[in-house]
């Protein structure tokens, strides 16, 4: 912990006259930031509506171009006052805001809180949005933080005047009202604001399912975003916005850069994001989890066969994209200025579904981290369907230095000679003359990805070679050659007349392939066949012999939300809860995950082999690996391939094309693969001719109706076999026609000798 930090816990000691709660170990080094556990408080909309009607009462805002009086606050019933209290409870503090003072007294900051910077930037827009509250929302937000209202304010009149004492702003009466330190006091205003830290300055992934419901009808986009914040006594202005438009062209997102009036070189960025109140759509920072997406990303949906220049600085590229504005650039070189907000890690996260069929050329920022990352980003660009990538390696400025330091500081005195190898190519965006010939010369000098890791290494920026995916071969490896003879086969075989099973349907040696279109359940459909084949019972009418493990490989749902869905499914099945918990595993996806293929087959069967797994699940291949869903299948069926080398089956999950009849892209995975399940749903049962009464009926119910079709098996009399399940709300999937398991075996009689040469 620094000086700064031991400080500051100082600092609020004496402000609060509170016991400190933490403790300083001298020597040890700080844990990263990135680290460091945030805390789950999810932010509440304010009890005040800043779309309202603009005649009630109250104090004007203006930030900005909107203009607007918010109406007075109400008391409403889930912030009603704590009458009576405990020790370990603070007299009138509503429930709510004990249980967030709870959490945060027994879990570590939010990992931005730590940087003093972006603490003083939360505390800065904590005052600005309850400034703009008129005089008894203040009054009625004071209250719900633990004090008495009847007795004191119809003295002074004034949230800010307790006891004779004023306070200078909302944070400092926080922190004396509810004993905390200076952090977590505006953590819980910001809370009751409806605001979160962390939706300050991260984005994160885009939710398949989350639209913007914006309605036909919406014409105007409102905007509440401040136009100055005081940051540490200094005065930052709002510069002009870069404002993130929809495929409707609608502002979407406002990337906002607020500039220190004394000093150019001091700024920072927050970014806005749209939502809605009481009808209403407007721009906010900090109330919302701002989706991650490249900038331009619907100019890049319009104007096919493009060039796609996406710079890592977020300085440069909101000074490249004004000048391109200005200049007509895509208009008359056919090439669109990027980026993202967020640091060097945010392209982890990003939505790069805009990129195929495009051009890409990556611009990394001036520092070693973003230099070594940029390969990352690049091979998320190609493995998005971008047809070629490139990385121009050499440092572009938005102004004459570096922001927040000069140029000079950052020239190398011996050990990192790569810093002036660099700055002698240097550019600075305010010396360009022909934006359209600077551009032409980037894309022209950038590299290839390859180039560009072998250059790094070069100049010094790495000392040893960024590793490389490990790239297939059209060539038979080295490999002992054997041969079994017929006596050494074993005469056991799963597909031996009888009952049909779990087990002969999915087996290492018959590879599964599930497909649908969108909101079909498919994942419901999956975790129910999960269920059966973990604990041995049965999955849509097919019976399992015995107990398997699972493992599940997910792309979009978390595992706690998987959980709950298993958890739904098994609720009239309270024996199989315990089998189901131990046999079931679910992972998310790493940062480090690129694709399936056979490096990654070697590290994941190792694990898989450890947990006696048998079936391994991937769900969708889509989100997982869209380069395989959209192009070339052709490194997944070396990962299946494998994976079933060493007794492991594979299910995989994807979507069809928009018919809901076709699997969306190459037709090799289900050319290879030896079961091809298809999934319909609602819409497609609700157009079937003749479907019986009761199919009618569960399409006119709530919850997911599907039809599980069997398009091709290796199991004979299985083939077109279909089954139709409904799951209610918060219900079981229950079964409405069709049948699986009534598929009979057709039976090889054995042919016999005549003696006469003829069988």
């Amino acid at each position: 912990m620094t000086s700064v930090n031991i400080q500051k816990m100082i600092e609020d000691a004496v402000e609060t006259g509170a016991t400190v709660a933490k403790s300083v170990m001298l020597g040890v080094k700080k844990m990263d930031e990135e680290k460091r556990p945030s805390i789950d408080i999810e932010p509440v909309s304010p009890s005040w509506s800043p779309t309202q009607s603009p005649n009630a009462s109250g104090s004007r805002i203006v930030s900005g171009n909107c203009r607007h009086t918010p109406p007075a606050l109400g008391h409403t019933d889930r912030f009603k006052s704590v009458g009576r209290h405990t020790s370990a409870e603070s007299p009138g503090i509503a429930k709510e805001i004990q249980s967030a003072r709870a959490k945060i007294e027994s879990l570590r900051l939010p990992s931005d809180q730590w940087s003093a910077f972006k603490a003083s930037i939360f505390y800065a827009l904590v005052e600005v949005v309850f400034s703009m509250l008129p005089e008894r929302a203040k009054i009625e937000l004071v209250r719900k933080l633990g004090f008495d209202v009847c007795r004191t304010w119809p003295l002074s009149g004034n949230w800010n005047v307790v006891n004779g004492q004023k306070f200078e702003s909302i944070i400092a009466l926080a922190v004396w009202l509810i004993k905390m330190g200076r952090n977590d006091a505006a953590l819980i205003v910001g809370y009751l604001l409806g605001l979160k830290l962390e939706y300050c300055f991260q984005t994160f992934p885009r939710k398949e399912e989350a639209t913007s419901g914006l309605p036909v009808r919406c014409t105007q986009i409102q905007e509440l975003i401040p136009k100055q914040l005081v940051v540490g006594g200094r005065l930052y202005l709002l510069e002009p916005i870069d404002y993130q438009k929809d495929y409707r062209g609608m502002k979407e997102q406002a990337v906002c850069l607020y500039m220190d009036k004394a000093c150019s070189k001091n700024k920072f960025f927050l970014i806005a994001n749209r939502v809605e109140k009481d009808g209403n759509y407007v721009l906010e920072i900090g109330t919302t989890p701002v989706p991650a997406r490249l900038y331009s990303c619907a100019e890049m949906a319009i104007h096919e066969n493009t060039t796609i220049i996406i710079f890592m600085d977020m300085s440069v590229a909101m000074e490249f994209r004004r000048i391109a504005r200005e200049s007509s650039l895509l208009e008359r070189e056919g090439i669109i200025i990027s980026g993202y907000f967020g640091d060097s890690g945010a392209f982890e996260v990003l939505d790069l579904n805009d990129l195929p069929g495009h051009r890409v050329v990556l611009v990394p920022e001036f520092n070693q981290e973003s230099l070594v990352s940029a390969h990352e980003l690049a091979d998320r660009c190609e493995e998005a369907g971008a047809t070629s990538v490139k990385i121009y390696p050499w440092p572009i400025f938005a102004d004459e230095g570096l922001v927040g330091e000069d140029l000079d500081s950052v020239e190398s005195s011996g050990q990192d000679q790569w810093k002036d190898m660099l700055l002698m190519q240097a550019e600075h965006l305010d010396d360009i003359e022909l934006p359209s010939k600077f551009a032409r010369a980037i894309c022209n000098r950038s590299l290839s990805i390859s180039d560009y890791k072998k250059y790094l290494l070069e100049i010094g920026v790495i000392t040893e070679p960024l590793d490389s995916p490990k790239e297939s071969v059209d060539r038979n490896e080295a490999e002992e050659v054997s041969f079994i003879s017929l006596g050494e086969i074993s005469e056991d075989n799963p597909e031996d007349d009888g009952p049909l099973t779990l087990e002969q349907l999915i087996n290492p040696e018959n590879s599964s392939a599930l497909y649908g279109p969108t909101d079909t359940a498919k994942s419901w459909t999956v975790d129910e066949i999960a269920i059966g084949i973990a604990t041995g019972t049965e999955a849509f009418g097919i019976p399992a012999r015995c107990a398997r493990v699972v493992c599940i490989m997910d792309g979009e749902i978390s595992p706690q939300k998987r959980k709950k869905h298993i958890m739904q499914l098994l609720q009239k099945r309270p024996s199989l809860v315990k089998l189901a918990n131990k046999n079931i595993h679910i992972r998310r996806p790493l940062s480090g995950f690129k694709r399936f293929d056979e490096a990654y087959a070697d590290i994941l069967i190792p694990k898989l082999k450890s947990l006696n797994a048998e079936l391994f699940i991937i769900d969708n291949l889509q989100a997982l690996d869209p380069k395989a869903g959209k192009y070339s299948s052709d490194n997944l069926n070396q990962f299946i391939q494998k994976l079933e080398f060493n007794g492991i089956a594979v299910l995989v999950v994807h979507h069809s094309d928009k018919d809901g009849k076709t699997y969306k892209g190459p037709t090799d995975l289900t050319d290879l693969a030896q079961n091809v399940f298809r999934v319909d749903g609602r819409k497609q049962l609700r157009m079937l001719k003749g479907k019986s009464k009761q199919v009618e009926e569960a399409c006119n119910e709530g919850g997911p109706v599907i039809r599980l079709t069997v398009e091709k098996t290796k199991i004979c009399g299985l083939g077109d076999c279909s089954v139709i399940y409904h799951l209610p709300m918060y219900g079981v999937w229950e079964w409405i026609e069709g049948e699986l398991t009534s598929a009979t075996r057709i039976e090889v009689l054995p042919n016999r000798w005549t003696g006469d040469g003829r069988y």
